[in-house]
């Protein structure tokens, strides 16, 4: 049984800030990517999924990786 393949960008450690970010994503939607994943690192966190999100109708958003020992669980969820 064949399965569709879904591609996903991961903008994980955006250093050039979320303008580039937001441009990547655009072009991710245009080529027809499934999902965005972002990821917590140095200068980046991983809740700016809504800032580079808002570039996107229709992809959907993810987070690949959150430091947990730095905010509470209702934290995390509140960033959402």
């Amino acid at each position: 049984m064949a399965r569709e393949l879904r591609l996903g960008l991961n903008v994980g450690y955006w250093a050039g800030g979320p303008r580039p970010a937001a441009e990547a994503v655009a072009e991710a939607e245009r080529l027809g990517f499934d999902s965005l994943w972002t990821a917590e690192a140095y200068g980046s966190d991983a809740d700016a999924a809504g800032l580079v999100g808002a570039a996107t109708e229709r992809l959907k958003l993810g987070t690949a990786i959150v430091q947990i020992s730095a905010r509470t669980p209702a934290a995390t969820a509140m960033a959402r």
